[in-house]
């Protein structure tokens, strides 16, 4: 399955919205049983799920938070144009894979760039291979989680 649909003209507002909107509301339930603040949250994923993370982050869900955004890209399209400036993201791990053929991996950089336009401190890592996380990937991305 996919998060959204998507199609020539780019990503479908409502499914991507539909999408969105369940995730929030887990996060919202998460939160509200977790006894934890929003700032302490770290939402990531992979290739559509790391487009979902950065939705997030454009809707303020992860205010204060991080992001690790694997093969990821900031979703656009016909209504569909998320701003991360109101975001307030503290960091994130972007990582690419140079040989992507899903995801390119200058779609991965611009999103990063974007993320780092708006004051989050971006850490991106790019990797031999192509669409799939590595064991390398996994390892910094463990590292990068656990890291004080």
């Amino acid at each position: 399955g996919s998060w959204f649909e998507s199609g020539p003209r780019g990503v479908d507002a409502a499914s991507l919205d539909a999408s969105t909107e369940h995730l929030e509301t887990a996060i919202g339930v998460l939160l509200d049983r977790g006894g934890f603040e929003a700032a302490e949250l770290v939402v990531g994923g992979f290739s559509q799920g790391a487009a979902m993370a950065l939705v997030l982050a454009a809707r303020g869900v992860v205010r204060g938070g991080r992001l690790l955004v694997c093969s990821g890209w900031i979703p656009e399209g016909p209504d569909v144009d998320p701003d991360l400036s109101g975001g307030g993201l503290e960091a994130a791990l972007v990582q690419l894979a140079r040989d992507d053929d899903v995801v390119p991996a200058e779609l991965t950089r611009w999103s990063a760039d974007t993320l780092g336009s708006t004051g989050c401190a971006v850490d991106l890592r790019e990797y031999p291979g192509g669409h799939g996380l590595s064991a390398r990937m996994c390892s910094d991305a463990g590292a990068w989680l656990t890291a004080p």
